[in-house]
């Protein structure tokens, strides 16, 4: 496994927002909880009393995975000695819409891999009968969760949801993953590792040494690629794929991004969200990842979703100048 460790050079992070989010989980009546996060005022998140069915029996019943103690090495940009060992408590977020035929397999993967995680489906409406599989799946499952959205709201909206729901629960790391198996369970023990190793984000990589995607044709492998390399240009992300979406999340770096404030909705999202890890300083890492091309059903990227990346980009790009700016002034000697 590689472990490429980076850290970016940013000044602080936007500042506090305030949101409410409405989740409804297993169709139940909805309770209001307000909680407090650390780099945030206050969110309320009105979401199910918390019931579980009966709980699945495995040889290895604990759900806490406890790693042992590792040095990382990188190049220029630093190094992170030796760093203590993490007590782990993970979650995987998947977002689905129309997944069916997906998820059963691939709860079933992630468990094999990572018997010491939960897994949150954050479903939109999918009139496949996603949502209705997990929540009778979870009647026996009590590390498989649900919440249940009215309609389809997107990738960016999902996501914030699933955050807000892992940190008010105090799971960490918070792992993303697509649920097409684009993204293989088999590296999750990967992810977890650059976490333990003190990692706030560790990113699957298409595009580092030992990494690559299988099963695409020619136009995406020049899309994805161009992507990645005017993203890296123009916001200076020090990492090889920026546009991944197989992550794990420090949920003390998650605060810190202020993820409430992230503009974008669809798969551009996930370019904002790298931006604003490196925008307050975390600590980035890769490991290498094959990506592999949905074998089931259809791919959700279409034109708007390329079109609205584009945007987001030159959105960012603009934010990132005036900062520079900012900062140059603070610097420049009175006179």
């Amino acid at each position: 496994m590689q472990l490429l460790l980076l850290r970016s050079e940013s000044g602080p992070g936007p500042g506090a927002l305030q949101e409410s989010s409405e989740i409804e989980e297993n169709a139940a009546p909805e309770k209001s909880e307000q909680f407090e996060l650390h780099a945030f005022e206050a969110f309320i998140l009105k979401t199910t009393s918390h019931t579980e069915g009966q709980p699945y029996q495995d040889d290895a019943e604990a759900h806490q995975l406890q790693g042992s103690s590792q040095k990382v090495t990188r190049g220029h940009s630093g190094i992170i000695e030796g760093s203590e060992t993490t007590e782990a408590k993970p979650l995987v977020i998947l977002p689905t819409y129309n997944e069916f035929r997906n998820l059963p397999e691939l709860c079933a993967a992630i468990f094999q891999n990572l018997p010491s995680t939960d897994i949150l489906v954050v479903d939109d409406a999918s009139p496949d009968g996603t949502g209705r599989w997990v929540a009778e799946r979870r009647r026996y499952e009590s590390r498989l969760h649900l919440l249940s959205r009215p309609k389809k709201m997107g990738l960016g909206s999902a996501y914030r949801t699933g955050w807000l729901w892992a940190l008010k629960r105090a799971y960490d790391p918070i792992i993303t993953m697509d649920a097409d198996f684009s993204h293989p369970p088999e590296r999750l023990p990967d992810l977890l590792a650059l976490w333990q190793q003190g990692a706030d984000l560790a990113i699957g990589s298409r595009y580092v040494t030992g990494g690559g995607v299988r099963d695409w044709p020619w136009h995406r492998r020049v899309l994805s690629r161009g992507a990645n390399g005017l993203t890296r240009f123009l916001l200076r992300i020090p990492v090889r794929d920026a546009t991944a979406g197989f992550r794990a999340y420090r949920a003390s770096g998650l605060r810190r991004m202020d993820p409430m404030s992230i503009q974008a909705e669809g798969y551009s999202f996930l370019e904002e969200t790298l931006w604003r890890a490196h925008q307050v300083d975390l600590q980035l890492a890769e490991t290498p990842i094959l990506f592999c091309d949905r074998t089931r059903d259809q791919s959700k990227i279409d034109r708007r979703e390329i079109w609205l990346g584009m945007v987001t980009l030159l959105r960012l790009f603009r934010q990132s100048l005036q900062d520079r700016l900012r900062r140059a002034r603070r610097r420049r000697p009175r006179s």
